[in-house]
C-alpha cells in the first residue's frame, strides 16, 4: 500500500490505555461507594466494544460500565483533571520506531482522537515532539470523527484516497470509509480482533509500519 499520510486514533492504537480507563472507573466506584462491577479488559472488549455499546466520549464510557446518571458529569470532570497524570498511560512499545520509519520515508502523520488534547499529548510524552500540533485533532476540535480526519488531511494537503486511518474499533473503520481513506485495524487495541477478516489487520506496531510504508 502506498500512502502519503497516516492518521492514527490514539487510545488502543498508539496508547496502551484500556487498563487505566477501567482502573479509574474502579477507583471512582469505590470512592462513591456504588455497587457496580467494572469488567475486565477482555470482557470489556468482547461484551461492550464488539457489541457496539457506545463508549466514547468518556461520559458514555462511565454510563456503559454502570455509573448512575447523577454521577457521570462529576466523574468526567475527575477524569479530565486526573487521568493523564495519575494513571500513567504510556505508548505501546515500538511506537517510536514506527514514527522513525514514517518520518524517514517522508510520510506525514497525525492523530484524530475522541480523547482530549491534554490526555493525548501527556500520554505521548516525548513522542509528542514528532508531531506538528496542527496535525493532532481531538474531541475539542470536531463534531464527528470523519470531520476530524478530513480536517487533519486538509491541513496536511493530502487527499483522502492517498491517506490511511489506523484505528481499533468498527466505528473507526466507518469513519475512515466515510472519508474515503484506507483503513487498517489493529487487533491489540480495544475492539478489533482476528475474526474481523474483512479488514486489513495489524497485529502489532510493526505490522502497521508494513502496511503503510512506501
Amino acid at each position: 500500500m502506498i500512502t502519503k499520510a497516516v492518521v492514527f486514533d490514539a487510545d488502543g492504537v498508539l496508547l496502551d490505555s484500556l487498563p487505566p480507563h477501567l482502573q479509574i472507573c474502579r477507583d471512582l466506584a469505590q470512592e462513591y461507594e456504588i455497587n457496580v462491577t467494572i469488567p475486565s479488559e477482555g470482557t470489556f472488549k468482547s461484551n461492550y466494544v464488539r457489541k457496539g455499546i457506545k463508549i466514547s466520549p468518556m461520559d458514555d464510557f462511565f454510563r456503559a460500565v454502570g455509573f448512575i446518571e447523577k454521577l457521570i458529569a462529576g466523574s468526567v470532570d475527575r477524569y479530565n483533571d486526573e487521568f493523564a497524570h495519575k494513571y500513567g498511560v504510556k505508548p505501546f512499545p515500538g511506537v517510536k520506531e514506527l514514527f522513525d520509519v514514517l518520518k524517514r520515508d517522508g510520510i506525514q502523520f497525525g492523530i484524530v482522537s475522541s480523547n482530549t488534547f491534554n490526555n493525548v499529548v501527556t500520554s505521548l510524552g516525548v513522542l509528542r515532539n514528532y508531531f506538528d500540533d496542527r496535525f493532532i485533532i481531538t474531541r475539542e476540535h470536531f463534531e464527528s470523527k470523519p470531520e476530524g480526519i478530513n480536517e487533519v488531511l486538509r491541513r496536511m494537503g493530502v487527499d483522502p484516497d492517498d491517506a490511511t486511518y489506523v484505528g481499533d474499533q468498527r466505528s473507526d473503520q466507518e469513519a475512515s470509509d466515510e472519508v474515503g481513506s484506507m483503513f487498517v485495524g489493529v487487533t491489540y487495541g480495544w475492539g478489533i480482533d482476528e475474526t474481523d477478516t474483512d479488514l486489513l489487520l495489524a497485529r502489532s506496531i510493526a505490522d502497521v509500519a508494513r502496511y503503510v510504508r512506501k
